[in-house]
């Protein structure tokens, strides 16, 4: 029951998580493109991703999500924590992997977001096995 719980936190996380990081483009966008002060808005929304990705990495176990998602958020959230640390180097060609990165990021949020849905779609790990179903 309580891995139940946790499968619908990680799918809401999930889906959330990756309507942030199209939403952390389309404020980069603004600043960039539309001239709209939103750059602070980017910056904080940031933060706040890289905290969701962190959530979203300790969610998998309790979820007991496909042992592939682990691995995905671990690199979900590393690649958050680049994306951070690249927008303050001084050199242009890498601070240029920002915006590439961010393409990298949505890739995994969106796996993690089906992965999450097809685990709340299956079968409860929690149900007990049926004699005679070895599929």
């Amino acid at each position: 029951m309580l891995t139940k719980v946790f499968r619908y936190l990680a799918l809401i996380l999930s889906w959330v998580f990756l309507a942030g990081v199209v939403y952390q483009t389309y404020t980069a966008g603004l600043a960039a493109v539309a001239e709209v002060s939103s750059w602070g808005t980017h910056v904080n929304f940031g933060f706040l991703l890289v905290l969701a990705a962190l959530l979203q990495l300790l969610l998998v176990r309790p979820a007991r999500l496909p042992r592939p998602a682990g691995w995905v958020s671990l690199g979900l959230f590393g690649t958050i924590v680049v994306q951070v640390i690249l927008i303050s180097v001084r050199d242009l060609a890498v601070s240029a992997l920002h915006p590439v990165l961010a393409l990298v990021v949505f890739l995994m949020a969106w796996w993690l977001a089906i992965t999450a849905t097809r685990a709340v779609r299956g079968p409860s790990p929690d149900a007990p096995a049926v004699a005679g179903k070895n599929a």
